[in-house]
């Protein structure tokens, strides 16, 4: 049980670290979260300030340079690698048209300029009639997007609401998410602020009053990556992912910093967040990846179970080696070392305890004492080694001979043993004496200065109580000690029997 007890307490030490461990991991995962969510936040803002920083420039002057847009906006730009450009377009009525494509064909770069628009074959033509015009007249780089200058905005029904929202709202208003460059795939955001000649409070005040729009284009990608990923921990350790849930078909997929992984499950270290952008609502999705556990993750839980389990085995393994000694003592403070027969104390013991309980079931109880026939002659004629063997023979013919578990050998002293009999009667205890001299007998051991035998003899006395209640097992012994005394001076290799104490109760045979 010790030994199970081990597995079963370090499976438990484990479970519960462990459980702390994953709160504590679930908890770290929260904060870097939250941590992450906060940047992306800051970035985009800081990233929108341009859009409101040229909207003040507007505001403040009566009339902005080619060359201040530029200047400025090429500062912004530098400042927020995601913003693709920024442009200003202008509000142009009918009636302002020609006027206004004059002045941007005095330019030195604009020497070809009009309004354009696309025809149902994307090609870029004169744009058609129309009420008022939002063509885009300054743009940031202008280089590589020479195309786009001219373009009016509200020949596309798309463009012209988003521009008409944020005139209404005086609000930021941003668009679906658009694709850029054709031959990249990955998408950017159009953003708009209006700007007033006077401040508007009323729809018609901001109708009458609007002067155009700033306008940004801003790359998602960049804009992920200089803020979610400027934190090499976060970059290397979360993958994060953008989602537009509310995209025409099915939710379309902005950004993704890693290849697919699976989100790890145990603990759940994936979380999702509404990214509010204007009127857009995007969800970001971030989970952990295998190197988050690497990184962040504590082994305590199982270095501290196994350590556990290691201890408890070293204990258990300590406490069945000094138990083993410990029982091995006991064993070798009951034998007789020569012949592991029981030794006089251990059979002192013995025979009060199953005196006690012949005493409670009214059995009787018998004792037989056994001496080798002139052992000293032998001793002296053969050496103390080989008397040592003898000894040891005649212990194991007397195993023989007394062969119940519940009978019990000794060696009672030097060339001595004594057989306790427990429930056993005179006529069985003779019996065993008998067999026990037989085996005495068929040892055949040689003895040249015994008296009475070629061969090693024994004497043998044996004594029976039934008597229990009148009686003591030092009177039962005292009387198979006499009793084997009273062999020996019959001439020794003899079995002598003792006066039996009666009782009333039957007498047991075996």
């Amino acid at each position: 049980m010790l030994v199970l007890l081990g597995p079963v307490v370090a499976i438990a030490t484990y479970s519960f670290t462990a459980a702390g461990e994953r709160n504590r991991l679930s908890a770290q995962f929260e904060k870097d979260v939250g941590e992450s969510i906060f940047v992306l936040e800051a970035e985009i803002k800081a990233n929108i300030k341009a859009l409101f920083a040229l909207q003040a420039l507007y505001h403040a002057s009566d009339r902005v340079t080619a060359e201040e847009f530029s200047e400025f906006s090429s500062s912004m730009r530098q400042r927020n690698p995601a913003i693709h450009t920024l442009e200003w377009i202008p509000r142009v009525s009918a009636g302002e048209r020609f006027g206004h494509e004059a002045r941007g064909r005095r330019r030195s770069d604009l020497e070809t300029y009009e309004i354009t628009e696309r025809n149902e074959d994307g090609e870029l033509v004169r744009a058609k009639e129309r009420k008022t015009y939002f063509p885009v007249y300054l743009i940031e780089p202008s280089v590589g997007n020479e195309s786009a200058i001219g373009f009016d905005l509200a020949s596309n029904p798309n463009r012209r609401t988003a521009l008409i929202e944020a005139m209404a709202s005086d609000k930021l208003t941003v668009t679906d998410p658009i694709t850029v460059d054709p031959k990249e795939p990955s998408k950017a955001f159009l953003a708009f602020v209006p700007v007033y000649t006077q401040e508007a409070k009323t729809f018609p005040e901001r109708w009458n009053n609007l002067e155009g729009f700033v306008l940004g284009i801003f790359r998602i990608n960049e804009l992920l990556q200089e803020s979610l990923l400027a934190d090499r921990r976060h970059s290397e350790t979360m993958a994060y992912r953008l989602v537009d849930p509310e995209a025409a078909s099915e939710p379309l997929e902005l950004y993704r910093s890693q290849p697919k992984i699976s989100p790890l499950r145990k603990p759940d270290l994936s979380r999702r967040a509404v990214i509010s952008l204007g009127p857009q609502k995007w969800e970001l999705y971030i989970h952990a990846t295998p190197a988050y556990l690497s990184t962040y993750g504590r082994r305590q839980p199982l270095i501290l179970s196994i350590s556990i389990f290691l201890i408890w085995e070293l204990l258990v393994g300590a406490i069945a080696i000094l138990l083993k000694r410990s029982i091995d003592l006991e064993k070798l403070a009951r034998l007789d070392s020569l012949t592991g027969l029981s030794n006089r104390r251990y059979f002192t013991e013995t025979i009060r305890k199953e005196w006690e309980r012949a005493k409670r079931q009214e059995h009787p109880i018998s004792v037989i004492m056994v001496d080798v026939d002139y052992f000293k002659h032998y001793n002296d004629s053969y050496g103390h080694r080989a008397g040592d063997e003898c000894l040891q023979r005649i212990a194991a013919a007397l195993k023989t001979a007394a062969s119940r578990a519940t009978d019990m050998i000794c060696r009672y002293g030097g060339e001595e043993f004594v057989i306790l009999l427990p429930n056993v009667g005179a006529q069985g205890t003779t019996t065993v004496a008998h067999k026990l001299q037989n085996q005495i007998k068929a040892l055949a051991i040689p003895h040249k200065t015994s008296n009475v035998s070629k061969r090693v003899t024994v004497s043998i006395g044996c004594a029976t109580q039934t008597n229990i209640k009148t009686s003591s097992w030092e009177y039962l012994v005292a009387r198979a000690d006499a009793a084997m005394y009273q062999a020996k001076q019959k001439g020794r290799n003899q079995i002598a029997q003792g006066k039996v104490e009666t009782s009333s109760s039957a007498e047991s045979q075996r």
